[in-house]
């Protein structure tokens, strides 16, 4: 789950093992504004457990899965949906997170991800395997 949006308008997305991402006004939580199924390749419902948007980014975001994956995805857009698969845990992913931009220094490319498998990995947005 994450909060998103400008400095007067935020909205709550949350992804959900059913493949979904949902995204909630603040203002009315009974149901969501908008929904994506998140999809690998067309096919397969991405059976999601975390995500996490980059540093002053509300369309595009990564998403941890139950199979171990790692997928970035855009919700707006052509391109809306998945654009990239990551590959290297061997269990679920748990956590996820982006680096924030820091006095100048943009790292918002990098992000962390946690697993089942008792791993930590660091990945770059650029390349599909951990660094």
């Amino acid at each position: 789950m994450g909060v998103v949006g400008t400095q007067n308008a935020h909205n709550l997305i949350s992804v959900s093992t059913d493949g979904r991402l949902c995204s909630w006004s603040l203002d009315m939580l009974s149901q969501p504004q908008e929904i994506l199924e998140l999809q690998h390749r067309q096919s397969k419902a991405i059976a999601a457990m975390c995500l996490a948007f980059p540093h002053n980014d509300v369309n595009n975001f990564v998403v941890g899965s139950e199979e171990g994956a790692v997928y970035s995805a855009c919700r707006h857009g052509s391109k809306a949906g998945v654009t990239e698969t990551y590959e290297g845990h061997q269990a679920p992913v748990t956590g996820i997170d982006t680096h924030k931009v820091q006095e100048g220094i943009d790292l918002s490319h990098l992000f962390l991800t946690s697993s089942f498998d008792w791993t930590i990995k660091l990945w770059n947005l650029k390349e599909n395997k951990p660094l």
